[in-house]
């Protein structure tokens, strides 16, 4: 019986373990339907407490509860029968006002609790069956009922509605909330959002998703940072917010404005849950076509992410190889150093390509290849090495070929390429046939 002893513990206030201890009680002495009727009587009492409580922040919805239960009980006292008529209406329709009215349950946990309301009316009214029996509840139906009122109401707060919602909202808001993903997930596990309603947390969701693309929602957090909250919140529940998302993206995707579209492809490509495959056809072809026709620097914003669906790998390619060189230049300067390392492959083939337009090699090896140098990998170098040992005439007179041998020895240091095979590729300097002088090999030696 320990664990009915910790179901009294895990109730919020002193008021609910009591009215839950006398149901416990009962259960432990066998008495199943005195049982069942007490916890019914435990969560109808911690619903009028939770109305007290919403009142006294000033929740509207819940004074205007509470003066009328306030108002039955004063009918009664005064031996009006119309307060005993409307108090017992009010009791019959307590989980109806809980969900519909204060959202402090959602539909599932209506029904577990209305199975509980119609048992209780099984065990307190003189119910029999065709053979006359006396309705007998098992032990294990009394359990569940007492363990469905502690763990959907009793041990939780009643700011479970629209006033949870807001202060949720509100805790976002804030200039001191965090940004880090992990932090972010511990700040939401002990708030009400970890304890809420799935129709809390669904509203969660859906404020932070139009969030993204209405700054008013949440001023001064931008769309990454929001990201990075609806992350928290898969987290903590993975298919509530997944499915929320998709249902958004298939509603809404159609009346994104095309400046701010890279939005929803970012938080398609950078929501933890992959939530691709179930968007609808049009939503996914619209995404391709903005790979394909959107601002590149805006179509930038989804990586790395976005390269890991398998649909969009034929787009991605394409984009990337639409890139020109001032473009990618533009890249490398405003967006992070994964960009330029996804990039870099595009920078070293049109180094290669442009072998025999000097100008223009000069140019890209300028401004691209020798700048972001650090982000080659070994194979990227190779090519490199391969193209000047079988066509050096085409690259060993553009005025960047030094700068560019120096990288290669760079490379070397941080790769498993040694340093003797580049030796060996400006090797017996003072022949005719040497790529460089023996002066210009000096200076690129970089130790």
């Amino acid at each position: 019986m320990t664990d009915l002893d910790e179901l009294i513990l895990k109730c919020r206030t002193d008021n609910a373990k009591e009215y839950i201890a006398d149901a416990v009680a009962c259960y432990k002495a066998g008495a199943f339907k005195p049982c069942i009727a007490a916890t019914w009587i435990a969560l109808v009492y911690d619903i009028i407490d939770k109305v007290r409580e919403l009142s006294l922040t000033g929740d509207k919805n819940a004074k205007t509860i509470l003066d009328k239960f306030n108002k039955y009980r004063e009918q009664i006292e005064n031996g009006d029968q119309q307060g005993v008529n409307a108090a017992l209406k009010f009791e019959r329709d307590i989980l109806n006002i809980a969900k519909d009215r204060l959202d402090i349950i959602d539909k599932i946990q209506y029904e577990d609790l209305s199975r509980l309301k119609d048992d209780r009316n099984r065990c307190s009214h003189p119910s029999f069956r065709n053979d006359d029996v006396p309705y007998r509840p098992s032990p294990e139906l009394a359990r569940l009922h007492m363990l469905n009122a502690v763990e959907y109401v009793l041990s939780l707060p009643p700011l479970q509605g629209r006033a949870a919602l807001q202060q949720i909202i509100d805790t976002i808001k804030s200039q001191y909330f965090p940004i880090n993903k992990d932090d972010i997930y511990e700040e939401l596990k002990f708030s009400s959002f970890n304890n809420g309603t799935t129709h809390l947390k669904q509203s969660v969701v859906d404020e932070l998703f139009f969030g993204c693309f209405e700054p008013d929602r949440f001023p001064g957090k931008k769309p990454a940072h929001l990201l990075n909250v609806l992350n928290a919140c898969y987290k903590l529940y993975s298919d509530i917010t997944r499915t929320q998302i998709i249902k958004q993206i298939n509603k809404y995707y159609t009346k994104v404005e095309d400046r701010a579209f890279h939005i929803l492809v970012c938080i398609i490509a950078k929501f933890d849950g992959n939530i691709w495959d179930d968007l609808l056809k049009p939503a996914k072809t619209k995404i391709s076509d903005f790979i394909s026709k959107g601002n590149k620097l805006l179509v930038m914003d989804a990586f790395p992410e976005i390269t890991y669906i398998k649909d969009l790998k034929h787009n991605i390619n394409d984009f990337i190889n639409s890139l020109s060189a001032d473009e990618l230049q533009e890249i490398f300067q405003k967006k992070p150093f994964f960009t330029t390392d996804i990039l870099f492959d595009k920078v070293v083939q049109m180094y290669i390509d442009s072998r025999t337009n000097w100008y223009k090699s000069n140019s890209i090896a300028s401004s691209l290849l020798i700048p972001y140098a650090e982000h080659m990998k070994e194979s990227q170098a190779r090519e490199i090495l391969y193209v000047i040992k079988t066509e050096p005439d085409n690259i060993k007179e553009s005025n960047s070929f030094i700068g560019v041998i120096k990288t290669l020895y760079e490379c070397s240091k941080r790769t498993s390429i040694p340093r003797t095979e580049i030796d060996e590729l400006l090797h017996e300097i003072n022949k005719p046939e040497a790529l460089v002088s023996e002066k210009e090999y000096d200076e690129m030696l970089p130790f």
